[in-house]
């Protein structure tokens, strides 16, 4: 059974039994601070995994905000599949 841990707004742990993948979500609507609180958490933990930042992809994208979120959705897709 998975269960959800909440910690620092909407930042969720998702934990598994013994072998179970663990993934780390931060979501939230524009200006929140998802990807302050993304790079607080990677200088704590080395444990967080791939970190799809889409405003980051944007960013390298020259603002480009279609094609930044359909690279996200393909990286997590990629993610997925890999489980």
């Amino acid at each position: 059974m998975q269960t959800p841990e909440l910690s620092a707004g909407k930042h969720y742990r998702v934990r598994g039994g013994a072998g179970i993948k663990i993934y780390t979500i931060t979501g939230g609507v524009n200006g929140v601070g998802k990807s302050s609180l993304s790079g607080v958490l990677s200088a704590e933990s080395t444990d967080l995994g791939i970190i799809i930042d889409t405003d980051k992809l944007i960013a390298e994208l020259e603002g480009d905000r279609i094609k930044g979120g359909k690279l996200a959705i393909e990286r997590i897709e990629d993610c997925l599949k890999k489980v």
